[in-house]
């Protein structure tokens, strides 16, 4: 009697669970299994859709531990995009645990179109290899390296997206997302499931990451820049800050897979935590600056000369703000590569400025140390004097020199297009290209360096204090010295003039007078 109420009790709970295995075309019992577990799941969930659907094109699939989604074209309507999604379902009865899965869709997709050809968007569902994903899976979480225990927490698989320099579509990748409580990375590869890339901003090592305090691993993003880019004379400028090095090419901007050109932009390349990639274009201005290869210059300087920066500026303990390696524009001759430092202390800065083998050529100290820049005073210019033979060498190619309170200004043959003069001023951040001398300035005569050997700091000295004198000034301020041998009041012997401007103040009396560089007057303009 008790058997059988036992058994009539039991009844329902058994027709129910005997109609949940007919209903369920796909049930399994015990734990759990979810499409990243299960060994190849991404590819039998992918198959699966593809069986049921009949997709061929596809825009993307995304797939999480227990669902995978591709948004694919309609097979009966191409011109419509749809989502079918393969979920993993569960259930307990009885103290029973049941799972099996369900495919939905289609879902409408919206499709906004980034490509003038939507075409471009879409890739073959044939052209990615699905079975790489097991081991893409390993391979990220090996690549990413958290610090804490991590889960593969979504894989993404879409062409890649250009909206800059222009709106178009490139290779197919694969995007796989690593989490852990506290960090999380992507790993990138291609169709085939080979890696290409990583993001580890958001990891413990890429919150702490700062190349500044790690100079010595400069070679290292020189090294890749050479082997994906290439050796040849195409940097525009490298500027390396705590987040690590970008790289400013003089290359035009093309869209991989495509071709295109956008003729205002211009290739760049950062390098940091993420090893080497590429960064959306820049100005169309790097063009203009002079190029130069990786190779041009020794990577591994860079500790050294901030060290060196820090002695020449007097700043032991100042932080590194800084580092940019380039040719400026407007440098006399054939330009230059050099490296520029700038250090941070208390609020100022101040900038080292080393050639490609790290001789320092200029400093520019912090404001409050540095003294305004006079090139009218004696004593700096003998200083002068040797800069401007630096850069423009023995020859007699100087056509005149205007000496202001701020600046000297220098009429020259430029080295790199002799037929025309050019102006260059040399203030205290150095010489630089000003213009084109005046055209008036072309036939004068020219002279050198070596013409005003007997133009010392002495020499200087005296001839503007016989100025003062010759002028009868109360108070004699010298507004400008012209050195040149194309003065109004030329030399009967050929030589160079020097030709001294004084008042008394802005306005009022003034007066000048043009000197052999040995001190006999040639002619005085008195007040």
């Amino acid at each position: 009697m008790h058997s059988y109420s036992r058994l009539v009790a039991a009844l329902p709970r058994t027709v129910l669970l005997i109609g949940c295995m007919v209903l369920l075309t796909a049930w399994k019992l015990g734990p759990p299994v979810t499409f990243f577990d299960e060994e190849g799941g991404i590819a039998r969930a992918v198959e699966t859709l593809r069986a049921k659907v009949g997709f061929e094109r596809i825009v993307s699939i995304a797939a999480g531990e227990t669902s995978v989604s591709i948004e694919a074209q309609e097979p009966f309507n191409n011109l419509r995009v749809g989502r079918w999604t393969l979920r993993k379902e569960s259930i307990e009865l009885f103290g029973w645990e049941f799972h099996w899965e369900e495919l939905n869709g289609p879902e409408p997709v919206e499709f906004n179109l980034v490509d003038p050809d939507a075409e471009a968007r879409l890739f073959d569902i044939k052209e990615v290899d699905f079975t790489a994903a097991d081991g893409l899976m390993k391979e990220a979480l090996a690549r990413a390296a958290l610090e804490d225990q991590a889960t593969v927490e979504s894989i993404e698989i879409r062409r890649q997206h250009f909206r800059l320099p222009a709106a178009l579509s490139g290779s197919i990748r694969w995007s796989v997302a690593v989490r852990s409580g506290r960090e999380s990375a992507t790993i990138f590869a291609d169709a085939k499931g080979g890696v290409a890339g990583m993001d580890l901003t958001h990891t413990n090592k890429g919150r702490a990451f700062d190349l500044l305090a790690s100079l010595d691993r400069l070679p290292e993003a020189a090294r890749d820049f050479a082997e994906v880019v290439g050796t040849g004379p195409v940097l525009a400028e490298a500027r390396i800050t705590s987040r690590g090095v970008g790289f400013k090419t003089k290359l035009e901007e093309k869209t991989p897979d495509f071709g295109f050109v956008e003729r205002d932009q211009r290739q760049t390349f950062d390098w940091g935590i993420n090893g080497l990639t590429r960064s959306t274009g820049t100005s169309g201005f790097f063009a203009r600056k002079p190029p130069f290869a990786v190779t041009e210059t020794d990577w591994s300087l860079a500790p050294s000369l901030v060290r060196k920066a820090r002695d020449a500026l007097n700043m032991p303990d100042a932080a590194v703000d800084n580092i940019e390696i380039a040719k400026p524009e407007g440098q006399p001759g054939t330009p230059r590569l050099e490296w520029k430092v700038a250090l941070a202390e208390k609020g100022e800065k101040g900038v080292a400025r080393f050639d490609a083998k790290g001789e320092l050529i200029w400093v520019t100290l912090p404001e409050s140390r540095r003294k305004p820049f006079d090139g009218r005073d004696p004593a700096v210019w003998p200083a002068l004097l040797s800069q401007i033979e630096a850069s423009f060498g023995g020859e007699s190619i100087l056509v005149e020199l205007v000496i202001h309170d701020e600046h000297i200004s220098i009429a020259v043959d430029d080295p790199q297009n002799p037929k025309e003069p050019s102006q260059f001023l040399l203030d205290e951040n150095g010489i630089r290209q000003f213009g084109t001398a005046s055209l008036f300035e072309m036939p004068n005569p020219r002279f050198s360096v070596s013409d005003l050997k007997a133009l010392d700091e002495a020499q200087m000295r005296k001839l503007q204090e016989v100025t003062a004198q010759r002028l009868r000034l109360s108070v004699a301020n010298i507004t400008t010295i012209v050195i040149g041998r194309s003065s109004l009041d030329p030399s009967s012997q050929g030589n160079v003039t020097v030709e001294i401007r004084a008042e008394e103040a802005p306005f009022q009396r003034s007066g000048r007078v043009n000197w052999e560089i040995d001190g006999r007057e040639i002619k005085a303009y008195l007040p």
